[in-house]
């Protein structure tokens, strides 16, 4: 399947697709200049998806609030 197809598929952004590849979460196949998925690379993405091996804690301006905002939720 062209990485294209799959991207709108899956609903996600084609950038967020290059930061899979890049990062080895996504495997594809250049053939003539164009990306590829193979059926074996989408089901072990998804198998490695739900065995929650790209999860990550958040990150984003709120959670790192939270972080130094927690140690002070205990004192009076």
């Amino acid at each position: 399947m062209a990485l294209d197809k799959w991207i709108a598929e899956v609903g996600i952004n084609p950038s967020t697709a290059w930061q899979w590849r890049k990062r080895g979460w996504l495997s594809t196949v250049n053939i003539a200049g164009r990306h590829y998925l193979t059926a074996t690379q989408r089901a072990e993405f998804v198998r490695r998806a739900e065995a929650g091996e790209f999860a990550q804690q958040p990150g984003g301006a709120l959670a790192r609030h939270r972080r130094v905002l927690t140690p002070l939720h205990g004192r009076n």
